[in-house]
């Protein structure tokens, strides 16, 4: 039995970039979508819940079909030179948590739909990750510090979604 190309060909430059629409937080921006680097993406776990069944004595599981998610996905990403992203992250924290006494957003106006796209090492697109009804849930600590001797500024974030789903994500053998 020979191995399969597949077991050799490891996934060593992937990239992935999210993209998030800037218009439905920020009516007065002049681009559509802001996108960020990514340089950590923590999945959700995904699992399929079982049923016990039982036949003649035996005990077995059975899947149910239904889907049990943490829908709570956390990102990094690089901060660019403007702080852009910082700024449209905190404008959205800022309508989440209605520091403003009521400016009248409704859910729908705080929830947004992105995309992380999977790019190869060879910058052509792989597939997408669709994240459907996202509102943010956390900026974390944004470590400021001259000392370190590091030149780029990480941040990351983390947020719910209602719905993921991949976008042509098709098995390809070869």
């Amino acid at each position: 039995m020979t191995t399969p190309m597949d077991a050799y060909n490891l996934s060593t430059g992937t990239k992935w970039v999210l993209s998030m629409p800037i218009k439905s937080i920020d009516t007065d921006s002049s681009v559509d979508n802001l996108s960020l680097n990514l340089t950590e993406i923590v999945m959700p776990e995904l699992e399929i819940l079982p049923a016990s069944m039982k036949y003649r004595g035996r005990g077995f599981s059975v899947p149910t079909g239904v889907r049990e998610e943490n829908k709570l996905m956390r990102v990094s990403y690089l901060l660019s030179t403007n702080w852009n992203q910082y700024r449209f992250l905190y404008k959205w924290y800022e309508m989440c948590s209605d520091i403003s006494g009521g400016t009248g957003e409704t859910l729908d106006d705080l929830m947004i739909d992105m995309t992380i796209t999977i790019i190869s090492e060879y910058k052509n697109k792989i597939f997408d990750i669709v994240l459907e009804g996202c509102w943010l849930n956390k900026l974390a600590a944004l470590p400021l510090n001259y000392q370190t001797g590091i030149n780029e500024i990480y941040h990351s974030f983390s947020f719910y979604y209602q719905i993921l789903r991949f976008k042509d994500f098709e098995f390809d053998p070869d």
